[in-house]
């Protein structure tokens, strides 16, 4: 993409796809762990697209430092030696504390701006999901005493994004008891109980 001739990009602003191009680099540049590369495309497409950008894309753009911070969270988690110093353990914790916190920010106002019934909600939600079992893990492995397990508002949270997920998902018809179950195991919690 960064080859692109002028009238190449021109003719992709005139169809009202420019902001779709950017949304998919920001993604592929985070994939391939060009963070801050991503971030930057992230950027510049919120800035220059707007009128272009898909409420789907708009909500990806958003998140887009949240999914970094979940995916960096989980590194630190990999990177730990087996018997990690107590220095190693506390700054480790609170340094995924924090990305978990940011991200989900990130994550939630990615998923105000697609909407309630945007089916790229349940990819969003899994995503917070996933920073929650990072989250989990640390608290776990790196914790002490009653800092070992999730956090009781972080508990509620997730439980309550396990039945966002499960409404979703039968909302959207795209239930498959793998999701539901895959998170419940995942995080050891069930959906918050209570009507869709």
């Amino acid at each position: 993409m960064d080859k692109l001739e002028q009238p190449d990009v021109e003719k992709l602003k005139a169809d009202k796809l420019w902001g779709n191009v950017l949304a998919l680099k920001a993604l592929a540049q985070w994939r391939v762990g060009l963070l801050d590369q991503a971030r930057q495309t992230a950027a510049e497409a919120q800035q220059t697209s707007g009128d272009q950008l898909l409420p789907r894309d708009q909500a990806l753009l958003l998140v887009l430092p949240g999914l970094i911070k979940v995916e960096e969270a989980f590194v630190a988690l990999q990177r730990l030696p087996a018997e990690p110093s107590a220095a190693q353990r506390a700054t480790t914790l609170q340094n995924v504390q924090l990305l978990i916190t940011d991200a989900v920010t990130a994550i939630d106002k990615g998923r105000v701006a697609a909407g309630v019934g945007h089916p790229v909600q349940i990819y969003l939600i899994q995503a917070e999901l996933a920073g929650f079992r990072n989250l989990q893990v640390a608290q776990s492995r790196l914790g002490e005493g009653d800092d070992r397990t999730l956090p009781k508002t972080r508990e509620a949270s997730a439980r309550q994004l396990l039945k966002e997920l499960k409404c979703q998902t039968e909302r959207l018809k795209a239930q498959d008891a793998t999701i539901m179950s895959f998170w419940e195991g995942q995080l050891t919690l069930t959906p918050e109980p209570g009507p869709c």
